[in-house]
């Protein structure tokens, strides 16, 4: 008898045991796959920002027109008017 509960108490510590371990598993498992998808993301956004890059430094018409509309830069002599929507 003493040798049953000794048994099952082991089968139940070991089934615990597994539940943590195998929970921890999920969890992991669950992070890699989270990982691995912005992994990619940040890789496809590296590469647009590479090709930008590189048309900003061999196409001045593409460097001018960025510095024009993400800098707001104008030619010399040059009025940049913006434009404001009204309020309704």
């Amino acid at each position: 008898m003493k040798n049953n509960k000794i048994f099952i108490t082991i089968v139940v510590l070991g089934a615990l045991s597994f539940i943590s371990v195998f929970s921890k598993y999920q969890d992991l498992l669950q992070k890699n796959r989270e990982l691995k998808f912005k992994m990619k993301k940040l890789a496809a956004e590296n590469r647009a920002l590479s090709e930008k890059q590189n048309k900003l430094e061999t196409d001045p018409v593409f460097a001018e027109s960025v510095a024009r509309q993400e800098l707001n830069v104008a030619k010399e002599n040059e009025i940049i008017y913006k434009v404001i929507p009204e309020e309704k």
